[in-house]
């Protein structure tokens, strides 16, 4: 079965829907993006915040966006706006953030878990559309 990011989020069950939106960067052109759109508004803002609460991200996502951001070279101003943003206070298990981290970098583990099955890891075949096996 192939991750659908899409469907995670909740496209399938109306909760946002998709749009396109052109991009424009200062030295490589325009893009056309694909963006999605909460369809149902939150309650209004408190604390004459900008952002509802019910939008918050959590503090997991939050360093996500940030180390991404790093990662990609993108301007340290928007970095600082990144870290500046308000969290719900809700933190990604502790283990699930190790997983991310690691495979976020380098190759992927090949640890031995008790009762699976040993098998080759996956590559993802860009120009076959699915992923094969490593050879």
């Amino acid at each position: 079965m192939v991750f659908n990011y899409f469907r995670m989020v909740g496209v399938d069950i109306k909760k946002y829907y998709i749009r396109y939106l052109e991009v424009v960067t200062p030295y490589m052109g325009s893009y056309k993006c694909r963006a999605l759109k909460q369809k149902v508004n939150p309650l209004p803002r408190g604390d004459n915040d900008k952002v509802p609460v019910e939008r918050w991200p959590s503090w997991t996502y939050r360093e996500v966006l940030i180390t991404g951001s790093i990662e990609h070279g993108l301007p340290e101003y928007y970095i600082k706006n990144l870290r500046k943003l308000k969290t719900n206070g809700e933190e990604a298990y502790l283990r699930a953030r190790r997983l991310l981290d690691r495979y976020a970098e380098g190759k992927p583990c090949e640890c031995k878990v008790p009762g699976r099955i040993p098998r080759k890891p996956l590559i993802l075949k860009l120009n076959m559309g699915r992923i094969l096996p490593q050879k």
